[in-house]
């Protein structure tokens, strides 16, 4: 990879997603092959693949996944759109820009986030992701992401997703009172 493309994905926060680990986020989501999933930032197509061969494993029928995929990234969708089957939905946006009427809700949410750190945001855009989304700190881009995608889900949805260890330990990865513990957990 030469360092202007090197520069341009690490701009994009773009970490693709190795095949081992899209596995494994796929054999989470995918229950029954028959699910609606959304993708908020499909990069190399990694977690579509990985979902799809999963949903063949197993589907008793042939499988009807559905994907709902998002990415800013216009050759990463091409690149995708060249070997997805068709019945997919590609939308070339910012995730955290689109809404419940152009996504609407899904069985499940597969990802693997952009990883831009807090400080890489123009100050605007991070106080409006803040004012937002409720958190408080310096947050990656990731958590924005997983918090719009959390919308999408119908009750009793699943979402797998890449974070870094930083959630582990984290300020904002914390709940804040039992209270909320409990209505997570419900």
């Amino acid at each position: 990879m030469s360092s202007h493309a090197h520069l341009a994905t690490k701009n994009l926060g773009a970490y693709y997603t190795p095949h081992t680990m899209a596995d494994i986020l796929a054999e989470w989501v995918v229950q029954t092959g028959d699910e609606r999933l959304l993708e908020p930032s499909i990069g190399d197509g990694a977690l579509l693949k990985a979902a799809l061969a999963c949903a063949d494993r197993r589907a008793s029928e042939p499988a009807r996944l559905r994907f709902v995929g998002c990415d800013i990234d216009r050759k990463a969708l091409a690149d995708v759109q060249g070997w997805l089957p068709a019945g997919h939905i590609l939308i070339r946006q910012n995730f955290l820009n689109t809404d419940h009427g152009l996504i609407g809700e899904v069985d499940g949410v597969i990802s693997n986030p952009p990883f831009t750190r807090n400080h890489a945001l123009p100050k605007a855009e991070r106080d409006d992701l803040r004012c937002r989304f409720g958190y408080k700190g310096a947050v990656g881009l990731w958590v924005p992401f997983l918090l719009h995608a959390i919308g999408f889900l119908k009750p009793g949805g699943r979402l797998a997703a890449i974070v870094p260890g930083a959630a582990l330990f984290s300020n904002y990865g914390r709940c804040p009172s039992s209270e909320h513990s409990a209505q997570l957990a419900a």
